[in-house]
This record gives C-alpha cells, sequence and structure tokens, in this order.
C-alpha cells in the first residue's frame, strides 16, 4: 500500500507571484494567456488548486461571510498578481464586487461590504487613470 499523498498547498502570496511572470504576456487580462504553453498551463493548475483550497476552507466554516470573503480573495488575485487591463478590472469591480458588496449589505455583514466597496475602489482607480 502507497501512502496518499495531499495536493501541494498554496498560499495567496505564492500564487500571485507564479502569475505576475505571465502577466506582460496576455495585454492584462486571463484569459488571454495561451493555456497551451507549459509553463502557463501549470500555473493555471497552481491557482485552481489554490482556489480549491479556498473553497474548502470557506465550506467548511459554512457561513455566507466566509464564502463572500473568499469570493474577493480569489476574483482579485490576478490584479494583485498585475493583470490590469481595463475590461478585466471594470468587470471584477463593478460585476463580481458589486454582487458581493450587496449581498454582504443585504446580510447585514457591514464591515465586510465596507472591505469590498475599498477593494473596488482601488480597482476602479486602477481601471480608469
Amino acid at each position: 500500500m502507497t501512502p496518499e499523498t495531499s495536493p501541494r498547498q498554496y498560499t495567496r502570496d505564492e500564487v500571485v507571484e507564479i502569475l505576475k511572470e505571465f502577466s506582460s504576456l496576455c495585454d492584462g487580462h486571463p484569459d488571454n494567456l495561451d493555456s497551451n504553453d507549459p509553463r502557463i498551463a501549470q500555473s493555471e493548475s497552481a491557482v485552481l488548486a489554490w482556489i480549491e483550497q479556498e473553497q474548502v476552507i470557506a465550506n467548511q466554516t459554512g457561513t455566507l461571510e466566509a464564502e463572500l470573503s473568499m469570493n474577493l480573495t480569489v476574483s482579485t488575485i490576478y490584479i494583485d498578481a498585475g493583470y490590469h487591463n481595463q475590461d478585466y478590472l471594470d468587470e471584477i469591480a463593478n460585476d463580481w464586487l458589486v454582487q458581493d458588496e450587496e449581498t454582504a449589505i443585504g446580510a447585514g455583514l457591514t464591515k465586510l461590504a465596507e472591505t469590498i466597496r475599498e477593494k473596488r475602489e482601488k480597482i476602479n482607480t486602477l481601471a480608469f487613470s
């Protein structure tokens, strides 16, 4: 019998560093990355593993606040790695995060809603400066 190996665990900072290497190859939009490039495919695997880790933690916590916090950290990973295409930034800040901010407000999670709003403002400053 062979012992089961656990999948590699990543920190958010490690994933940001992995992604930084490729931000200049795609006009700042992750959808433009060439997933046929083995280096990019490997980095995408690391991102997906990290996202799965974050989802497991949020699911184990089992609260809306944990889910929305996870959404925030996952939604902004590419931005924090330097992916600053204006359309991408606008989509994240004014579509995805708006929805999460409204959900947080509706659930009375005012501190989290404020954190999301502040992040949206920073992203909008990047997008429209």
